[in-house]
């Protein structure tokens, strides 16, 4: 992935007596080919180049001559190198007898561990989503799936059995989608009828006994108990009946015919065996007894820690994590394989249509957007896999406003209903716009109230001690997020400790790291203005209109300004919010949440009316987070609004009051009016109260009317009459 430079654009004010300021250093504006990812890979390259059905020399392509269809399918466990390698350390290792998966929420663990298995050993894997204890362990009759007999092939060739315990009788059962466990395949069974005669070999049995038996095991597959698969051969043989040797070899060499090592794999979540941790002791022996027994225990990071504390052989197994995240290089290709995938192996997976290359770039986008940072790809496979069949469902409905040149051309008769061909950029468009729309009421609500005036963001204008701050709402169940601006004031008292008084945190709305943030602004002004004597004035600071908890060190910055702002008695710039994280040197830090919170302001700036000179101002270091909406991006190419970094407290002062941040000696600057106003403060020089200047006014009307002076004593008894 190529990603463009950032320009930077010399950026001035218009002063008032008509002549231009001063370029602003340090300060980056935006163009709009920064706010969003570019993906020059191109699909048509990797085809065969004999396809005719490809445009030749410099033709230009149209999206639907590059399509995924022709992309190698690849699943999301084999992108997963790190569990991968623990993997085949599972399988390579013989004394290893556990691995544990940590995973997260927003994939499906189980289907990754079983998928995983296949590639990296061939073998088909039992996944057990909710075992009883009896399908675990069994009884004296039949054996569970973790005591069930398998073999390995030793060195010289020929086959071990191996046995957790000794069973008069022995059957492996899989269970499908009606009961607790699944398989994709069953490549081998063994099966012991129960017949009148116990120690009967198979091998004794008549045909006609021989077809009954393989009758009934076909009847359970019909039933549902086994997956569609290809059954084996089916056979049993007591332990007393060593005589078969070489018979009973024969069969054992054809059940490990796949790989040097079949074992008994097994797939459970870790949060089931929480719910049953009397069963963790039965485990350890099945695990000590049972070579070829090897146990994958899935789970997220709090699932893995709390069955540690239950479980001490956890530590001593091979611990890895599921990766959501991966480089951004060869990402279409990357998202194509996944397209194909499903469209091989799902079950539904047959109705996907081909993907775009346009698509594709939008899906990789969403990604990038996704992981917070466009350098990577956030593959959410359950979301993801949603917003691919989603946009499926869109391509494959006929819809009459859908604009496709190559389905109209491809069409056999003329309709009114024209249905695409391939997945566009169109339809992914559209499953990511439903999918916003399903979640967004509380973000549109919230906007009303703008519209309405209930809550009061002023987008023009300047005010001393008012600044707009951006903030990220999640809400509950969803867990949809959106961005919302709040206005931040600081007003100015003589005396007290010097400090800023964060009104949230004595509200007790306020959480610990905003706490430390409001801490870390003191340490700034202390730095700066009383290393030599304590601040001899008090600031208070409080978010307007909030009436829930507030927590994030992400409005230190906007903060800071604030209080620098009634401190030097300088207007803020309205139309420009800020976010930002700031140490005790003044070095803006980045915060999370960039995307959503440009976005929240710039609905509010458009619903009061764009003017040109609005935007927002963010850290340098958040510029890789930038994957914004199209309407921010056009408003940005448009000049209508606009994108600010900075890298210090000092630039973005600049930015918002126009004036330089000098120093104590310079006049005009925001250190010199700051150091005078906290040296009049201290002198005692303090400006007139409403009663000496009200005295004033009385005494000179007074002295207009009579023609002469009035003393201050009588001026105050005529004022009193």
């Amino acid at each position: 992935m190529e990603f463009t430079r950032l320009f930077l654009k010399a950026i001035k004010f218009k002063l008032k007596d008509g002549s231009m300021s001063e370029e602003i250093k340090g300060v980056t504006m935006l163009e709009s080919s920064d706010l969003y990812p570019a993906f020059p890979e191109q699909l048509y390259h990797d085809l065969d180049s004999s396809n005719s059905a490809l445009p030749k020399g410099d033709a230009k392509l149209t999206e639907g001559d590059q399509l995924s269809d022709k992309i190698a399918p690849r699943s999301f466990a084999s992108l997963q190198l790190r569990a991968k390698n623990a993997m085949r350390s599972l399988f390579a290792l013989k004394r290893e007898r556990m691995l544990v998966m940590c995973t997260g929420r927003l994939i499906d663990p189980l289907a990754t561990a079983y998928d995983m298995v296949k590639e990296v050993s061939g073998i088909e894997a039992v996944i057990a989503y909710a075992p009883t204890k009896f399908e675990l362990f069994g009884n004296d009759k039949e054996d569970g799936i973790l005591t069930a007999n398998y073999c390995l092939m030793s060195a010289s060739g020929a086959s071990v059995k191996l046995a957790g315990q000794a069973r008069k009788s022995t059957r492996v059962t899989r269970i499908c989608d009606e009961g607790l466990f699944t398989t994709k395949q069953v490549t081998a069974a063994v099966v012991e009828e129960e017949t009148t005669e116990p120690n009967k070999d198979l091998k004794e049995l008549g045909k006609d006994d021989h077809k009954v038996a393989l009758t009934s095991l076909t009847s359970v597959c019909q039933d549902g108990l086994f997956e569609a698969g290809t059954l084996a051969a089916a056979s049993g043989q007591d332990d007393s009946h060593e005589r078969d040797a070489k018979s009973s070899e024969c069969a054992d060499k054809a059940a490990c015919s796949q790989s040097r090592a079949n074992y008994n794999v097994i797939i459970m979540p870790c949060v089931h065996l929480i719910e049953h941790s009397k069963w963790l002791g039965m485990i350890d022996a099945c695990l000590a007894e049972n070579d070829a027994l090897k146990l994958i225990l899935v789970g997220d990071a709090t699932d893995v820690a709390q069955l540690s504390l239950l479980w001490s052989t956890l530590d001593s197994a091979i611990h890895t994590d599921v990766v959501l995240e991966f480089p951004v290089v060869g990402a279409l290709h990357t998202l194509g394989g996944l397209i194909n995938h499903y469209r091989l192996n799902d079950r539904s997976g047959s109705d996907l249509l081909p993907f775009s290359r346009d698509a594709l770039a939008l899906l990789a986008a969403y990604s990038c957007r996704i992981s917070g940072d466009r350098r990577y790809l956030g593959l959410t496979e359950l979301s993801l896999k949603s917003l691919i069949y989603e946009a499926n469902r869109f391509a494959l409905r006929n819809l009459k406003d859908v604009q496709c040149p190559e389905a109209k051309e491809n069409a056999a008769d003329s309709q009114d209903h024209i249905s695409c061909s391939f997945v566009s950029r169109y339809h992914v468009l559209k499953a990511i716009a439903a999918l916003d729309f399903r979640n967004n009421f509380l973000a549109e609500s919230v906007l009303r109230e703008h519209r309405d005036r209930q809550l009061l963001i002023s987008t023009q204008g300047a005010v001393v001690g008012q600044i707009n701050g951006l903030s990220v709402i999640e809400t509950l169940g969803t867990s949809y997020e959106y961005g919302e601006p709040v206005r931040i004031t600081a007003t100015l008292r003589a005396g007290g400790e010097g400090d800023v008084i964060d009104i949230e945190r004595k509200a007790e709305l306020a959480g610990q790291i905003h706490a430390k943030a409001m801490m870390i602004i003191n340490g700034f002004l202390t730095k700066e203005f009383g290393s030599e004597q304590p601040l001899p004035v008090s600031a208070s600071l409080v978010f307007e209109q909030s009436y829930s908890e507030v927590d994030g060190d992400s409005a230190s910055l906007t903060g800071l300004c604030a209080v620098i702002s009634v401190l030097a008695g300088l207007p803020i710039r309205q139309g420009l919010a800020v976010t930002g994280a700031v140490d005790q040197f003044g070095d803006v830090q980045a915060v999370g949440g960039v995307n959503e919170k440009i976005e929240g302001f710039y609905r509010v700036c458009r619903l009061h009316g764009l003017t040109g000179e609005q935007g927002v101002i963010i850290p340098s270091s958040c510029v890789n987070q930038l994957v914004l909406r199209p309407a921010v991006v056009k408003a940005v190419a448009e000049g209508k609004f606009h994108i600010f970094t900075v890298s210090h407290v000092t630039e973005a002062v600049k930015m918002l009051t126009t004036v330089d941040w000098g120093d104590a000696e310079t006049e005009n600057t925001v250190c010199y009016r700051i150091s005078e106003r906290l040296n009049n403060v201290i002198a005692g020089a303090q400006e007139q109260t409403w009663y000496e200047e009200l005295t004033e006014k009385v005494k000179d009307v007074l002295a207009k009317l009579t023609g002469k002076s009035v003393s201050t004593d009588d001026k105050d008894d005529k004022a009193a009459k």
